[in-house]
Order: structure tokens, then C-alpha cells, then sequence
């Protein structure tokens, strides 16, 4: 059985790197017009709304997809853990 901890960080790691990729679909190509990426990437962003809007772009991509897999690691941990209980409790 895979441990919680390894499996919400490979669910996260996955997130990220969709979010990755959808951000420079969004940024190149769709000139901010993607539909759902607001949605997807809503973690990074409030994340982001920590910090100033005023530094460049690498450290705010950097903060983005940290805020992102902090957010969906923590989320896949619990509902794992969640699941897991409950399967447990109904044996």
C-alpha cells in the first residue's frame, strides 16, 4: 500500500505540472483568454496575492506553482486519509 505522504505529493507534482502547461498555453498562445485556468490555478493565485505584484516574472511563475502544489498536496492528503478512515470504519 502506497503511504499517504508519497501519494498526495505525486498527485500534486501532477497538478503542477498541468498547471505548468496550461499557464504557457494561456500566456503564449490564448493571450490570457484560456477558459478554466482561473479555476485550475486558483490556489497559486491567492498565493500569490501574498506577495507584492511587483517582482519579475520567474519568482512569480516560481511562487505560482509553489502555492499550487502546497495547496493540492494538502488537499489529496486529506481526502486520502479521509478515504482511508472511512474504508476502514466500514469493514
Amino acid at each position: 500500500m502506497v503511504r499517504p505522504i508519497a501519494l498526495a505529493i505525486g498527485v500534486s507534482a501532477a497538478v503542477v505540472l498541468i498547471t505548468a502547461l496550461c499557464f504557457f498555453i494561456d500566456f503564449y498562445c490564448l493571450s490570457g483568454q484560456m477558459p478554466g485556468y482561473k479555476i485550475l490555478a486558483y490556489p497559486g493565485i491567492a498565493w500569490l496575492r501574498l506577495f507584492s505584484e511587483e517582482i519579475n516574472f520567474w519568482p512569480k511563475l516560481g511562487l505560482l506553482l509553489l502555492g499550487q502544489f502546497l495547496a493540492y498536496a494538502l488537499l489529496a492528503l486529506v481526502a486520502i486519509v479521509g478515504v482511508r478512515s472511512f474504508r476502514r470504519s466500514c469493514r
